[in-house]
């Protein structure tokens, strides 16, 4: 994907994630192995700098309590995307007002400030 989005000169955006997408969450099951599919599918994309946005998992919401009993490995995968450069040449003007763009680097569209302003 990266290399031909990289001979168009296109960003690329990952929702719907690396691996398995119909695991179920029954209590105590496993889950390593998708853990580790997606932290490969996020590291890879985070070290081409064609993704303009990286999601980590199609079971990062909150329903999927198996997923959140590592808060850790939430965590690293979030500082890998935070800190993912994107290519120069993809970021149009559209996309970096789209993104809040800042300082070469992929910023969340919920960045901390925005979140805490819209609390205050």
């Amino acid at each position: 994907m990266a290399t031909a989005a990289r001979k168009t000169n296109l960003p690329l955006i990952t929702t719907e994630c690396w691996g398995i997408v119909d695991f179920k969450d029954w209590p105590g099951l496993n889950w390593e192995i998708i853990n580790e599919i997606c932290e490969t599918g996020v590291k890879t994309a985070a070290v081409t700098a064609q993704w303009i946005a990286i999601a980590t998992s199609n079971f990062c919401g909150p329903q999927f309590v198996g997923m959140w009993r590592d808060v850790g490995w939430h965590q690293k995968l979030t500082q890998i995307t935070k800190s993912a450069t994107i290519k120069d040449q993809i970021l149009t003007e559209k996309i970096k007002s789209a993104l809040g763009y800042e300082h070469s680097r992929l910023v969340w569209i919920y960045q901390e400030n925005n979140i805490k302003k819209d609390f205050e």
